[in-house]
Formats: structure tokens, C-alpha cells, sequence
């Protein structure tokens, strides 16, 4: 019996001795792990920036939102440095200031939605000067449509002062 206690001490201190080495391997081990995890995360959240850009520009230069722009910022300013309210004898220039007004507040509501985050800040950064544009020649048309409707376009308005403090920044 002797003998097998013998072998059984010396099994005891080999185990001792490698508990530390086996922890240190494990260890390394379970690094990669989360290192290979963190690259993933990493390159998914990218791609869905990447893909939230591209949605995003592609809403701005779709054909119908480029030609409401268009009018919004010439024929529509035309009318406003003249006084008029064009908005109650043109029902085109309405539906355009209206189309334009609501999908500068959907992008409006995507962006403050996820908070400033990369793909805002370039937004704001390249499309801003067009945005101030827009919504200073709108500014008597959207105090109209709050007459009814208090909340109107609130988002555009909120895109409208988050791409004014970038352009005082620059």
C-alpha cells in the first residue's frame, strides 16, 4: 500500500504543478475566443452603418424627393421672396414642399432615433448647406401646417438645427 500512495503523492504533485500551466492555455485560449468575437461585432455593427448610408442616400436622391427639392428651392423660394402663400393657390408647389418636408422628417427621425452616431454626423456633414436651404425657405409653410397640426415636420426641424450647428462649427 505504501507503494501506491507513493504514486498517488507524485500524481498529486504533478497535477499541482500543472493546474497553473492547463489555467494560463485555457486562458489564452478563451482570449482568441473573444478577440475573433470582437472583430465580429466590430465588422457586423460597420456593415449596418454602411448599409444604413446607403439607405439613407439612396432616400435622398431618389427622383421624386430630387424634383421636390428642386422647386422647394427655386420656384417655391421665388414665391417667398415675393410674400406670397403660395401654398394656397399651387397645389404642385404644396405637394412638393409636403414631399420634401416629410422625408427630410423621416430622415430626421432615423437619425436623432439612433443618436449621433457616424453615419448621421456625414449626413449631416454633406447634405447639411441643402437641408438649412430647404427648411429656411419652408419655415413660413411649416408654421402654417402646426396652425393644425402642432407637431408637423418636428424632426425636420430638429435636422434643420443639428445641421446649422455643424455648419457653425465649420
Amino acid at each position: 500500500m505504501n507503494e501506491i500512495d507513493l504514486w498517488l503523492e507524485r500524481l498529486y504533485w504533478i497535477a499541482m504543478i500543472s493546474v497553473p500551466f492547463l489555467a494560463i492555455w485555457a486562458g489564452r485560449i478563451a482570449l482568441r475566443q473573444v478577440q475573433t468575437a470582437s472583430q465580429q461585432v466590430d465588422a457586423a455593427l460597420q456593415e449596418a452603418q454602411t448599409t444604413k448610408l446607403l439607405k439613407i442616400l439612396q432616400h435622398v436622391e431618389e427622383q421624386r424627393i430630387q424634383d421636390a427639392r428642386h422647386l422647394v428651392l427655386t420656384e417655391i423660394r421665388r414665391q417667398e421672396e415675393e410674400g406670397k402663400n403660395w401654398w394656397e393657390s399651387n397645389e404642385r408647389l404644396q405637394r412638393a414642399a409636403e414631399q420634401l418636408c416629410a422625408s427630410y422628417d423621416h430622415l430626421g427621425g432615423i437619425i436623432k432615433f439612433d443618436g449621433p452616431d457616424r453615419v448621421g454626423q456625414y449626413f449631416l456633414e454633406r447634405w447639411g448647406e441643402g437641408i438649412i436651404r430647404a427648411h429656411t425657405v419652408l419655415e413660413r409653410f411649416l408654421a402654417f401646417k402646426r396652425k393644425s397640426a402642432r407637431n408637423s415636420y418636428e424632426d425636420f426641424t430638429w435636422l434643420f438645427e443639428q445641421a446649422a450647428s455643424i455648419d457653425k462649427n465649420n
